[in-house]
């Protein structure tokens, strides 16, 4: 159970039930005020429904600030098809006679009580709330065992399995460039004027020129570096050229071990690095990476194995959608639109 879950689904309580969905025969069919959303097998989700799952879901992946519109609509429809989803899962689990950790759902219902047990409105509500709250947890429960059970397909992928996905991965298996180098830095604060960006620019260009002559770089490292390697004679050690500063990347392009870059702005100050070592990336050998093979194959299978199952629920039922409450892809003219 995520954090934080069952504060959601108090919220989600709150929701009349015709705006859950559910099953023409329990229940009137939603106000028309509401709407119905879509329709599987019968079972009916209501637009209320979509909205407050997507207004959830919008929370959590837009907290930023307001998202365009092309990432609103694509959202939508990713909700909208989770709820659909949502609904042929529980069912399927319980064709299969699959239970929810009881014992777990208790648990937690003893933790919410005693979290909010000197709330008026949890008080007052308390009776009615608790066994929704309890039918609640059990379908996310049922949802959690049922991808558990299809995913353990997937659990010991067969060593061939590993080595096609070696061979059709390699950059996922293949060290990066790596760069031995020596640094001097001059450090200036960002917000510094130009004056002193110029000042250090030209005391570095005198401690280039120096170089250039044949000065060691370690003892002006030592001397005048302020970075802190400058007690190591400024050596960073191995680094992935990837994880270096852009600038710095740029700097040491095209040198040859023992070449000296210009003198480098960067964000901490005026630099100059010099290449002492260059490791060409090295793809490992199966062997060497098969258990990382292995992992990454059976992860692969089990997203596969769960698409499919999805697939294969979803072409089994009668789905119906209420295109009208979706807003047109980018990629799509106005008014036009897929189910989800």
């Amino acid at each position: 159970m995520k954090p934080g879950i069952l504060a959601i689904l108090v919220c989600c309580l709150l929701i009349p039930a015709s705006a859950r969905g559910e099953e023409p025969h329990a229940a009137p069919p939603p106000k028309p005020e509401e709407g119905v959303f879509a329709e599987v097998d019968g079972h009916t989700i209501s637009v209320r429904a979509l909205e407050m799952a997507v207004a959830q879901a919008a929370r959590r992946r837009f907290y930023h600030g307001k998202p365009p519109e092309e990432e609103v609509a694509a959202l939508r429809r990713e909700v909208g098809n989770n709820l659909v989803n949502r609904f042929l899962i529980v069912r399927e689990a319980k064709r299969r006679d699959i239970e929810p950790d009881w014992k777990s759902i208790e648990t937690q219902l003893a933790q919410y009580e005693k979290q909010y047990a000197n709330s008026e409105t949890w008080r007052a509500r308390r009776e009615t709330m608790l066994p929704q709250l309890r039918e609640q947890l059990a379908e996310l429960g049922l949802l959690t065992r049922m991808e558990q059970e299809i995913r353990a397909g997937a659990a010991d992928p067969p060593e061939e399995m590993a080595r096609a996905y070696y061979a059709a991965n390699p950059d996922k298996f293949t060290e990066p460039e790596q760069l031995r180098l020596s640094l001097i830095l001059l450090m200036v604060d960002p917000s510094s004027p130009h004056e002193v960006w110029d000042s250090a620019t030209a005391e570095a260009e005198g401690y280039l020129a120096k170089l250039r002559a044949g000065e060691d770089f370690a003892q002006i490292a030592r001397r005048h570096s302020e970075d802190e390697t400058a007690a190591q004679g400024g050596d960073l050690g191995l680094v992935h050229t990837i994880s270096l500063p852009p600038a710095i990347q740029e700097a040491v392009k095209g040198l040859a071990p023992g070449g000296l870059s210009a003198v480098t702005r960067t964000l901490h100050g005026m630099a100059i690095v010099r290449l002492e070592e260059r490791r060409d990336p090295y793809l490992h050998s199966f062997e060497e990476v098969a258990a990382r093979a292995r992992g990454l194959a059976g992860r692969d299978w089990s997203d596969r194995l769960w698409e499919e199952f999805l697939a294969k629920l979803r072409a089994q039922a009668a789905i119906t959608i209420n295109e009208r409450v979706f807003m047109p892809l980018a990629d799509q003219p106005r008014g036009e639109g897929q189910n989800p």
